[in-house]
């Protein structure tokens, strides 16, 4: 196609009923994953996932609570991990039941919720890891060990039963709202608690 850069929005007509969007990629009302922009320079399908109900950066959920890594993915691995540049959709192990998933965007690091209120990560974040994940990260996702009953996750943040937030990971300049600048990857802090 030609390049002509727009000062106004353009509709993709191709893509139909969206409902989700990430970065250059979307999930389609029928569960499918499309991605666009560098080549191909239209959206097309990524073939082998079905069902998606979220997709963050290079993760997608399936409505069976599984997740998966997208081709071509180059973050949140190591180059051991299966799922690292791979040119079709890779489970990652160890995870099921899962019902929401998350990504810290100032680190290497994934994370997800599982249905009974664990939080799992998986990555590598190599100083700001959360207790239980070994140095330098996991290809395999690791429970975060501290607390239980989350019913939220946002990056390296959680929300409690009690609507208590917990946190932990790089605290460099006070990002963690825990008002100091202490790393935490022993079970996360409690913020404003």
């Amino acid at each position: 196609g030609t390049k002509t850069a727009s000062s106004l929005p353009r509709k993709l007509t191709s893509l139909g009923a969206v409902t989700q969007l990430d970065l250059g990629q979307a999930v389609k009302a029928d569960g499918t994953v499309w991605r666009w922009g560098g080549q191909p320079s239209v959206p097309v399908q990524i073939a082998g996932l079905s069902n998606i109900t979220q997709l963050i950066d290079f993760f997608a959920l399936r409505r069976d609570g599984t997740v998966w890594g997208l081709p071509g993915n180059p973050r949140l691995s190591a180059e051991s991990c299966t799922y690292r540049n791979s040119p079709s959709p890779v489970q990652l192990p160890g995870l099921s039941g899962i019902v929401q998933i998350a990504q810290d965007p100032n680190s290497n690091q994934g994370d997800a919720l599982r249905s009974d209120g664990t939080v799992w990560t998986w990555g590598f974040d190599y100083q700001y890891h959360p207790r239980g994940v070994p140095l330098g990260g996991s290809c395999t996702p690791q429970a975060v060990q501290g607390p239980t009953g989350i019913t939220e996750i946002s990056g390296s943040t959680a929300l409690g039963p009690d609507g208590a937030v917990w946190t932990w990971g790089d605290n460099s300049w006070g990002q963690l709202g825990t008002g100091n600048t202490d790393r935490y990857s022993s079970g996360g802090a409690m913020v404003g608690g």
